[in-house]
C-alpha cells in the first residue's frame, strides 16, 4: 500500500494540470539579401618574414577578420609561402566605400 501523500499525487489525472497560456505564432515574409563577403589573403615568405603575431592576429579580429584557413606551401614541399586566408561579413558601409551598389 502506497503512503497516503504519494498516492493522492499518482491519482491526479490530466484535469487537475492547470493549461498554460497559448502564445500565437506570427510568420512574415522577409525577402532578405543574402550576405555579403570580403575575403583577405595574406602571404608570407617564411624565409623572409616571421609569423604573424598574436597582437596582429587579434588586431585582425577586432577589425572583423575571422581567419578561414592557413597554407603552409612548405607541407607539400612546393614552395615556402604561408597563407593566411580572413573572411568578413561586408558592411554595407564598407560596400559603399568600395563602390558597389
Amino acid at each position: 500500500m502506497l503512503p497516503r501523500p504519494l498516492a493522492l499525487f499518482l491519482s491526479y489525472t490530466q484535469e487537475h494540470i492547470q493549461s498554460t497560456l497559448h502564445i500565437p505564432i506570427v510568420y512574415e515574409e522577409h525577402q532578405l539579401e543574402p550576405p555579403r563577403w570580403e575575403y583577405r589573403l595574406i602571404s608570407l615568405d617564411l624565409r623572409k618574414e616571421p609569423l604573424l603575431s598574436e597582437a596582429s592576429l587579434a588586431r585582425l579580429g577586432q577589425e572583423g577578420w575571422l581567419l578561414q584557413a592557413i597554407v603552409d606551401e612548405r607541407a607539400s614541399g612546393s614552395g615556402t609561402q604561408l597563407h593566411y586566408y580572413f573572411v568578413r561579413r561586408l558592411l554595407e558601409s564598407r560596400r559603399e566605400a568600395a563602390g558597389e551598389e
